[in-house]
């Protein structure tokens, strides 16, 4: 059933079940849980049919029940909890709107609205998890048409033999005539294809699920595409760039499409909902914090003269300077090689109360104000000192980029354990795809998940 593609000729009726099996069992908690309600029994049936409508109608505006084929898991959780919180907003909006909240106490309400997110979970989890288990066993594959040269083929072969549970199988490789089989294309059969007259006879005879050109490929790539073009077989570019974490979004000048490989994705809306959550809470911190604030300082008073705060120069957005603040952990000493020298393990810079305050990452607090003046977010890529900018600017591709958001108190580098001395260039580097990465996938939700996981890793062995 599975290895002659059942899954993939029913894929849509499938969905369809998927779709009806969770407005279905969401409905049916709804009357669960609201069986105290002073409405009458009798037009349960009633609300029965309009909540499995509402349930329908918000779940697929998230478009979570298209293929997630060589999406990883973590990825599709994000996006279940986005389309929960939507579906949250939405029914509370509708309850205020129809002044029918009354009939529902909160806590029968706040019990649905947790059951739903929990046969979300489990419903789309448990689905997939069974796809890729199927898929790994060559079962439900897609059968792709590569066309390119053989660095790229090789680059998207260890690509899918890491990752064996997006089902995808190379059956034909399209390339110049210069190119002979190797070891991969015989040991797996691959038909090799070197002009458009052999693939135009190939497509003729065979079915494949998709064709892929890469983009650093240009022999007769205009012909390619007009030959794919003329069957009904899903074409896609490869983009053969060799850096990490690019954004690929499409942009146009009148008719001419672009490919935007750098810069953020403007939620105008979102980000204004980023600044404002900045402004409050960081406002909120520091009066639930003062009193902290007041014992740090005479702290660092007593244990090393010079002044409290210390500021320091560092790269904003769009690459503009301003000053960042955080409590002093150091000893006063002249400006020069010393100052530019990052903080390492036994720092003989630091004074012992010093030395406590980065542990528990104490010494950033004073950082918002930074946020209160705009300089800075609570969460986004870590600023570096200007002079660690321009060093690192010159070797590492794409580094400036960071700084197409504000810089944060905390990012996803930090919660990935990214932080602190950088001895070799490929930590910098990592630090730097993962900034890059976050700026892509960037979401109000992904802050969120970002600050709980900051508060639960106050504490690091890489703080000093």
């Amino acid at each position: 059933m599975f290895k002659h593609g059942l899954l993939n000729i029913y894929s849509n009726q499938l969905s369809l079940i998927h779709r009806f099996s969770d407005s279905f069992f969401i409905s049916l908690l709804f009357l669960y849980f609201v069986n105290t309600s002073p409405l009458d029994k009798e037009y349960y049936f009633e609300l029965f049919l309009f909540v499995f409508t509402f349930t329908s109608l918000t779940l697929s505006i998230g478009n979570i029940y298209r293929s997630f084929r060589g999406i990883k898991l973590k990825n599709i959780v994000v996006n279940i909890v986005t389309v929960w919180f939507f579906f949250l907003s939405s029914s509370s909006l509708l309850l205020f709107i129809t002044k029918t909240g009354y009939l529902f106490s909160r806590l029968e309400i706040i019990y649905w609205q947790l059951s739903v997110l929990i046969v979300l979970m489990i419903t789309h989890l448990l689905s997939r998890k069974l796809l890729r288990i199927i898929r790994i066993n060559d079962r439900n594959t897609r059968n792709i048409l590569f066309c390119g040269s053989e660095k790229s083929l090789f680059k998207i072969k260890d690509e899918i033999q890491s990752n064996p549970w997006t089902g995808f199988k190379i059956i034909a490789f399209f390339c110049n005539e210069e190119c002979k089989k190797n070891d991969f294309i015989n040991k797996n059969e691959i038909i090799l294809l070197k002009n458009v007259n052999q693939l135009q006879i190939w497509l003729e005879k065979n079915n494949v699920d998709l064709a892929i050109i890469s983009s650093e490929y240009c022999d007769s790539q205009d012909k390619l595409i007009n030959v794919i073009g003329n069957t009904t077989i899903p074409l896609y570019l490869m983009p053969f760039i060799p850096i990490q974490n690019t954004v690929f979004t499409l942009g146009n000048i009148g008719n001419q499409l672009f490919i935007q490989i750098y810069g953020k994705n403007s939620y105008v809306f979102d980000q204004a909902i980023k600044v404002s959550f900045d402004y409050i809470f960081s406002f909120l911190l520091f009066l639930i914090l003062s009193p902290l604030f007041i014992l740090i300082a005479i702290g660092i008073k007593l244990s090393s003269k010079g002044p409290i705060i210390y500021k320091q120069k560092r790269y904003g957005l769009n690459g503009n300077s301003f000053n960042i603040y955080k409590f002093r952990t150091m000893h006063i000493f002249k400006v020069g090689s010393l100052m530019k020298k990052q903080a390492t393990k036994n720092d003989k810079r630091i004074f012992k109360f010093g030395l406590f305050l980065r542990k528990y990452s104490l010494d950033e607090l004073p950082q918002l104000f930074n946020v209160l003046k705009g300089n800075m977010s609570l969460v986004g890529p870590r600023p570096h000192a200007d002079y660690h900018n321009e060093y690192y600017r010159k070797i590492i591709k794409g580094y400036m980029q960071r700084h197409s958001l504000k810089p944060g108190m905390t990012g996803l580098s930090q919660v990935n354990d990214l932080r602190g001395e950088t001895k070799k260039i490929d930590e910098m580097k990592r630090r730097v795809e993962t900034d890059l990465k976050y700026i892509r996938d960037w979401s109000l939700l992904l802050d969120f998940l970002i600050l709980i996981k900051t508060s639960l890793k106050l504490s690091s062995k890489k703080a000093f």
